[in-house]
C-alpha cells in the first residue's frame, strides 16, 4: 500500500463518518457504501464488494437504542477492507453471529489469495 492509497483511504473513513455525523441518517457510512470505495483504491472493487456485503450482513441489526452506543461499523469496514487487501486475503467463509450469549461475535475465515504472476512465470 503506498502514502497515497493510505491518504485516500483516510479521506473516504473521514467521509464516511462526516456523513453519518454532519448529513444525519443517509447511509453513505455503511460498510456495503465504503468497503468497495476502499477495494478501488487498492485495485479490486470486486473483493471490496465481497468484503462491503459480508460487513454489511454483520453490521445490519446494529442500532442505538436510548443510551446504547452502537459499533463503529465505518471504521471497522474500512480498516478491516484495507488490512484483509493489504496482506492479499481473500473472504472464504464468514459463520452467522451467534446471539445465545451476552456477547454476540461473527468469524471471518481469510485464505492467503494465490500469486497467478508466479506462476505466469514459471511456465
Amino acid at each position: 500500500m503506498t502514502l497515497v492509497q493510505a491518504l485516500l483511504i483516510a479521506l473516504v473513513a473521514a467521509a464516511g463518518q462526516a456523513a453519518g455525523d454532519i448529513g444525519g441518517n443517509v447511509m453513505v457510512n455503511r460498510p456495503i457504501v465504503l468497503a468497495p470505495l476502499v477495494g478501488a483504491i487498492l485495485g479490486d472493487l470486486q473483493q471490496g464488494l465481497i468484503m462491503g456485503a459480508a460487513l454489511e450482513l454483520i453490521f445490519l441489526g446494529v442500532v442505538s437504542i436510548g443510551g446504547a452506543t452502537p459499533s463503529d461499523s465505518n471504521m471497522g469496514s474500512v480498516l478491516g477492507t484495507a488490512f484483509a487487501m493489504s496482506m492479499h486475503l481473500s473472504l472464504i467463509h464468514i459463520s452467522e453471529p451467534t446471539r445465545q450469549a451476552e456477547i454476540s461475535y461473527a468469524v471471518f475465515c481469510l485464505k492467503k489469495k494465490k500469486n497467478i504472476t508466479r506462476k505466469k512465470k514459471a511456465e
